[in-house]
């Protein structure tokens, strides 16, 4: 025979019928670790919707994100992986190299530099790597409308560095060592950036 809740009060049937459900669910994936499978609190007591609602709150840091802004659970370095592609670089053709850059590298870049200053950068696009029509110019590299960058040691280096420290260490240490684990390829500065005139 069939429970049919009265009717007049819509949350409590809610709170009837999907509270012993959420309770099993929870329990069958171990939702509540001093309850075993019967939902008996192995500490000594019953196990109550209280303490399932509880373990259900949101922390500091598992608050709603808010509106217009998007909530990460993994990265995507670690979701796409820091690996080489599969067919090299230099043996893919334009659709592949398209695929792997628009489904791999643009996305962990994105992360990357959203991660070292949000206030500073929005979406990564692909002209902010490639510059302006970068379909016209086959996404050749290096690209002359970015920072032109010395060799390391050199006075434009130095400089540079004294200018820009916080970029020169992201660079070194996480964008220079990503790209070179994403591409399968020995990537440096000036892999992408021009270099700056040797001094006379």
């Amino acid at each position: 025979m069939w429970y049919t809740a009265p009717m007049h009060n819509p949350d409590s049937v809610r709170s009837r019928v999907w509270a012993p459900i959420l309770v099993a669910v929870l329990l069958g994936c171990g939702g509540s670790s001093s309850a075993d499978q019967h939902g008996t609190d192995t500490s000594g007591g019953e196990v109550t919707t209280d303490d399932i609602t509880s373990d259900l709150s949101l922390d500091d840091d598992d608050a709603a994100p808010e509106a217009g802004t998007r909530r990460h659970h993994a990265s995507a370095a670690d979701v796409l992986g820091l690996t080489p592609p599969e067919t090299p670089w230099a043996q893919m053709d334009a659709q592949a190299r398209n695929d792997y850059m628009i489904g791999k590298v643009l996305p962990i870049m994105d992360e990357a530099f959203r991660n070292q200053d949000p206030s500073r950068y929005g979406e990564l696009l692909c002209e902010d790597c490639h510059g302006p029509n970068p379909e016209e110019r086959h996404y050749a590299m290096p690209d002359s409308h970015i920072l032109a960058v010395g060799e390391p040691g050199s006075r434009a280096w130095t400089g540079m560095e004294a200018i820009y420290p916080d970029m020169v260490q992201f660079m070194q240490n996480e964008v220079v060592p990503k790209m070179t684990s994403i591409m399968g390829e020995d990537i440096t500065c000036a892999s992408c950036h021009p270099a700056v005139a040797a001094a006379h």
